[in-house]
């Protein structure tokens, strides 16, 4: 799948066609699905370097095939570089002169050749924190973190959320620990 994605893609740069976020996620969406996470992380940073601003499900598609995968420390590793450091990305001048007027980045560095390295910046979602918490297996007192962690950023968690947490209590045997998440779910 990832290769046919590949090929469509390179068949519309050849004509020159300029890809759009439909289409790069869906790039990103063929890596992840295909196990070549590293392939999906490369796809993010050339949607960048094409211009295209990568919105939270990019992320959460690369994170979504890391918890598939059973990755879950690398997710994990993945969501923290990303909220301190943000997607580091080469470009050439070429490529940063031609960057949309309304691309965001938080920081701008002297690249190597006379390029710049930008650092974009990523905002997690409340269906980005759903998936940490999925990573946390039966580990109740980290899902409980990942969601209060959540709460701290101004996010509110929704059903799936307290359904999640409920889910890992209730797999750890924590019976005490999913009434307490049911009651405050239900208020």
């Amino acid at each position: 799948m990832w290769k046919m994605a590949s090929n469509i893609k390179d068949d519309m740069r050849a004509v020159g066609a300029r890809l759009n976020l439909v289409t790069w996620s869906s790039l990103i969406n063929a890596y992840a699905n295909s196990g070549l996470v590293d392939g999906a992380i490369e796809i993010l940073e050339e949607m960048i370097r094409d211009g295209c601003q990568p919105t939270a499900p990019c992320f959460n598609i690369i994170l979504t095939a890391l918890v598939k995968s059973c990755q879950y420390d690398r997710a994990f590793r993945l969501f923290n570089s990303w909220i301190e450091f943000g997607i580091k990305v080469s470009l050439s001048l070429e490529q940063k002169g031609s960057l949309p007027d309304n691309f965001t980045f938080c920081e701008e560095h002297p690249g190597t050749n006379g390029g710049t390295i930008l650092v974009v910046p990523f905002r997690p979602t409340v269906t980005t924190y759903n998936i940490l918490m999925m990573a946390c297996g039966t580990n109740d007192e980290r899902a409980k973190s990942v969601m209060n962690e959540m709460k701290r950023n101004g996010l509110c968690p929704d059903r799936i959320s307290w359904s999640i947490l409920m889910d890992i209590y209730g797999t750890s045997k924590n019976r005490n620990g999913a009434i307490q998440v049911s009651t405050k779910a239900l208020s």
